[in-house]
């Protein structure tokens, strides 16, 4: 075999196509398009799989994710998820049997659909954001709202990220981090108040069953001056 059928070789991925060095495109890339880069990172430049998914989910959250409003999941997740579509596609690899051709098909659809680093709820959480928030940002997150789902539906992905307003982004990123902050803060402080009475309670209770050979009446009289100086 000559160098150049032997680099085809190397640059071949079955059941996909070639190895790409870089994503391009005006719109969010498909799970194709990623797999591509992350297998020239890990084939090409012989990167670990976990570090060949992280350069690559960093990388398409830097080049295309960034540029919308869009909120995105942590990277962990990202990276689990390409792991696991280079597992599947190294099973189909090791069996080319007839049989496995229905499990082929299906891979190579997967890797036409968007290759989604947003939260399950993202369409929510800026539907929300959209309520809450004054012109132009309200009318931006409609917008990436309907460019999402525009996206992740396979039949249409017309839109093209373009005219991002970075700085009008990165505000929002920051509203929306304050608004979860706050969420958890008085989460946090309500789960501190609720121990706090259960606790009370408990001791309450406590110092009631030491109070012996009194009446009921004065037992409850005790426990109401217990509970006032507390």
């Amino acid at each position: 075999m000559n160098m150049s059928a032997q680099l085809r070789s190397v640059c071949h991925i079955e059941f996909v196509g070639p190895e790409n060095d870089t994503i391009n495109g005006a719109r969010l890339p498909v799970a194709g398009q990623v797999f591509s880069h992350f297998m020239y990172n890990h084939r090409t430049l012989k990167k670990t799989i976990r570090d060949s998914a992280r350069i690559t989910v960093r990388e398409v959250h830097a080049k295309f994710w960034s540029k919308t409003t869009i909120p995105v999941a942590q990277e962990i997740k990202s990276i689990d998820k390409l792991e696991k579509l280079h597992t599947e596609w190294k099973v189909l690899l090791k069996n080319k049997s007839r049989d496995q051709e229905e499990n082929r098909n299906k891979f190579t659809s997967k890797l036409q659909l968007l290759f989604d680093i947003s939260p399950k709820d993202a369409i929510d959480r800026m539907e929300k954001m959209s309520k809450m928030e004054r012109e132009p940002v309200k009318r931006k997150a409609l917008e990436d709202m309907e460019f999402l789902k525009d996206e992740r539906d396979i039949t249409s992905r017309h839109g093209v990220i373009g005219g991002i307003d970075s700085r009008l982004a990165t505000d929002q990123k920051k509203k929306l981090h304050r608004i979860e902050r706050k969420a958890e803060k008085e989460k946090a402080l309500n789960e501190r108040r609720k121990g706090d009475i259960e606790k009370s309670s408990s001791e309450l209770i406590g110092r009631l069953s030491n109070i012996k050979g009194e009446s009921l009446i004065h037992k409850s009289i005790k426990y109401l001056s217990l509970e006032f100086l507390l």
